[in-house]
């Protein structure tokens, strides 16, 4: 019995004596009491347990809650970069990455031959079956390979297309038979054909002289892109060559004239009765501004062209 049990016992029995009551009826209260008391105490006892039981419920959700909040995501795995299909690479770039001078144009065909070309006579292939190097799309930009045996020569190129039209590349050999060999080297290209937003607006890297009258034809020998265009026009001492990947019925070849009038007249093998007839030009070395005739049957673009020279 704890002190308050105790207490109320000792009152009861004070109490009792002032009344009618025998030993017997304060002990029988006294055990009724203590039943009372105890049933009382179970019930608190299985009131406290239930509300221990149902904390222990919610913080277990809580905690497993937690728990899975706190384990970490699987990090996604990064996509291997995509590789640069053949249909991206074809076309002619420019090799603009490497300072002023004549510009390497590097020609791509669409069943994955590569051409390096650095003159208007070797441009003249373009189209033909010469070709240097054999393409082929890779994770992340595409592999270069010439040549057989111990002679082969293998480049990994890591490379990215804007919208624009230039292509930045970084090319890694993997075989000592490269001239480079175990050598990063940067480049950077401009598409020309099909004609693009970097193409049109591209400036020689050659260097610019005073304007003057364009008088010999000699003068026109080298590779131009007509500007604006996709075009490119190919002068050597045997004519010209017209390369548009864009449009590939303007792709014409002639003869450059050059009367006494100071006109140039493009004179195509297919169409001679309709040439294209500049009533003069004006050089700066690296460009040629024309004036298209009012006569003329044919153009190239515009009223107005400026020839821009690659190499």
């Amino acid at each position: 019995m704890n002190t308050l049990e105790r207490k109320v016992s000792e009152a009861l029995r004070g109490y009792g004596e002032g009344l009618d009551m025998t030993t017997q009826d304060i002990d029988r209260l006294e055990q009724e009491l203590e039943v009372r008391d105890e049933t009382h105490r179970k019930e608190r006892r299985g009131r406290i347990w239930q509300a221990a039981v149902a904390a222990c419920a919610v913080t277990g959700v809580v905690l497993g809650a937690l728990a899975l909040r706190s384990d970490p995501e699987p990090r996604p795995v990064p996509a291997s970069p995509a590789p640069l299909s053949l249909s991206q690479l074809a076309g002619i770039w420019a090799n603009v990455g490497h300072g002023p001078g004549s510009m390497w144009l590097w020609y791509f065909t669409e069943d994955g031959r590569l051409t390096q070309l650095g003159s208007a006579e070797e441009m003249a292939i373009v189209g033909g079956d010469v070709s240097d190097w054999t393409v082929r799309p890779a994770p992340g930009g595409f592999t270069m390979d010439r040549g057989n045996g111990s002679s082969r020569c293998h480049f990994d190129a890591t490379a990215s297309i804007t919208a624009s039209g230039r292509m930045q590349a970084r090319l890694t050999t993997t075989t000592p038979a490269c001239p480079e060999a175990g050598v990063a080297t940067d480049w950077v290209f401009i598409r020309l054909t099909p004609v693009s937003a970097e193409g049109a607006s591209i400036v020689t890297g050659l260097p610019t002289s005073d304007p003057k009258r364009l008088d010999a034809t000699d003068e026109l020998y080298g590779t131009w892109l007509v500007q604006g265009t996709g075009k490119l026009v190919l002068v050597t001492y045997e004519g010209y060559r017209v390369v548009d990947l864009g449009d590939p019925a303007a792709s014409v070849t002639g003869k450059v004239l050059h009367p006494k009038n100071g006109s140039f007249v493009l004179t195509s093998d297919t169409g001679p009765d309709c040439s294209t007839v500049y009533s003069s030009g004006i050089t700066r070395g690296s460009t040629v501004d024309f004036e298209l005739a009012e006569n003329s049957c044919g153009r190239l673009n515009a009223s107005s062209d400026t020839w821009v020279k690659l190499n």
